[in-house]
């Protein structure tokens, strides 16, 4: 799990106070994360203090949830197609058109 420590906090104007040797410091935890792993454990947001730093991790998870997410969805298509279902029928479980899907994932 990653442990950054900063004294960030807001300035008089609520404006966030940045610190580039901090977000330097992140990203290349991050970076070694991410590289140690296919995938990154979920950590307590709550741990740091810095909203910017949890705001960063958030979207940090949800690409890398949404680039799995849609990998694992090709490979099922794919089997599907396989194992001869329709675009249709594909379409039906994915709640579009088959249509769609076939432009999607067609190849």
């Amino acid at each position: 799990m990653m442990q950054v420590t900063t004294d960030h906090d807001h300035d008089d104007n609520d404006q966030l106070v940045y610190d580039r040797e901090y977000y330097e410091q992140l990203g290349e935890e991050l970076d070694k994360e991410m590289m140690d792993s296919d995938y990154p454990e979920p950590i307590d947001l709550a741990d740091d203090p810095n909203p910017a730093a949890r705001l960063k991790r958030l979207v940090y998870q949800r690409q890398v949830f949404e680039r799995e997410n849609k990998r694992r969805t090709v490979e099922i298509v794919e089997e599907l197609r396989r194992r001869g279902n329709s675009w249709s029928a594909i379409g039906k479980l994915m709640n579009i058109s088959g249509e769609a899907v076939r432009k999607q994932y067609s190849r």
